[in-house]
């Protein structure tokens, strides 16, 4: 043992006392780097622990905002913007990624449900970073985390804005109870919003959530669009639930919110969806969508394209299929959430469709 020594209970010989240093420097620097961001998240819960008063000066803040960005702020009405000004001063961030949150007014504006003081804690105090190394395999293009505050980008830059509204969208509402929501509804409304409140395609689905934008447009139809838009800010389901059990018994409706997670949860997992599973869902679907609609023809058309989209989650190339679904099929180019495109969709369409929008959104 003379030309041995013991280190951390490990044996090493004496070719190895250099490896044993390089050890030991990496072992230095793994360890300087963990009580860097210990001590770093322990600033940050520390900073998100003290008390926040979003409205304090509220007035000045908002009149700042509206010569900031040039449009007309009534402070009566327009507290929900007071997240974008967080947004826009908070100095963790780069020009660029605050002028996303000029995304946002109108669906700031949209939603009545959003808890502002919360919302805008998170967004004062919200950073960005860009790992050094890029995913390659763009499954995770981006991730907002939670318990940091911080989104994550997996690539050099904001070259898809589409990418970095969805996480700032995140950043804003998903806190709180609406951590425990199903991964349909929190990822299928984000992208729903992204689309209706920043593309040009607006009724298009983005490749990533296909089948979760569709199910929410599905779920809109079920119950309705400011149902959704409660379950998604608040973080409740029994506000889903409670809809359907209005053509659905409560032992239904608990099997049918399970199927729908469980398939989900295999889509995120990247697991095989099972067709069984998949056509009792269909199955439940359509008869409730038959006895809401029985003579409404223009709902149930909708329905119908919805439904050829939902069918392909049990194929192998699911998304691909989706998508040439998608390609061969008009789409209803109806809106859900966007009060400008609601109205927009009543102008260009006739009475009998105009009807029908309000009662499919219970408004």
């Amino acid at each position: 043992m003379d030309k041995r020594k013991i280190e951390n209970d490990v044996e090493i010989a004496p070719n190895d006392k250099k490896k044993s240093l390089k050890l030991r420097r990496l072992s230095a620097f793994t360890l300087g780097l963990f009580t860097a961001f210990y001590i770093w998240e322990a600033r940050n819960s520390i900073k998100m622990a003290l008390p926040f008063d979003a409205y304090k000066d509220k007035e000045n803040k908002l009149l700042e905002l509206s010569n900031r960005i040039g449009i007309t702020i009534d402070p009566e009405i327009d507290d929900n913007l007071l997240i974008v000004y967080y947004g826009l001063t908070n100095d963790n961030l780069t020009n660029e990624e605050k002028e996303g949150f000029l995304y946002l007014i109108d669906l700031l504006r949209d939603n009545p449900y959003i808890d502002i003081n919360t919302a805008s804690k998170y967004i004062a105090n919200l950073d960005v970073e860009y790992p050094i190394k890029i995913n390659e395999r763009k499954i995770v293009q981006a991730r907002y985390l939670y318990s940091l505050n911080k989104i994550r980008m997996y690539q050099d830059s904001l070259k898809s804005d589409e990418i970095y509204i969805h996480e700032l969208i995140h950043a804003i509402f998903n806190h709180g109870r609406a951590l425990d929501l199903p991964e349909v509804i929190v990822e299928g409304v984000t992208d729903l919003l992204v689309n209706e409140y920043t593309k040009y395609n607006w009724q298009d689905e983005l490749e990533s959530y296909v089948f979760e934008t569709v199910m929410i447009k599905v779920l809109c139809e079920m119950t309705s669009s400011d149902t959704i838009l409660k379950t998604y800010t608040l973080g409740e389901m029994q506000y889903i639930t409670d809809d359907l059990k209005e053509y659905m018994s409560d032992e239904t409706v608990e099997k049918y919110i399970k199927l729908m997670t469980d398939i989900f949860d295999n889509i995120y997992f990247r697991n095989k969806v099972s067709q069984e599973e998949l056509d009792e869902l269909l199955s439940l679907t359509d008869n409730y969508m038959n006895d809401k609609y029985p003579n409404d023809e223009i709902v149930l058309e909708r329905y119908n394209y919805y439904r050829g989209i939902l069918d392909k989650m049990s194929s192998d190339e699911l998304y691909l299929e989706a998508q040439e679904y998608i390609k061969h099929h008009e789409s209803p180019s109806y809106p859900y959430f966007s009060s400008q495109l609601k109205n927009k969709y009543i102008e260009e369409n006739d009475g009998i469709k105009t009807k029908k929008l309000v009662l499919t959104n219970n408004q």
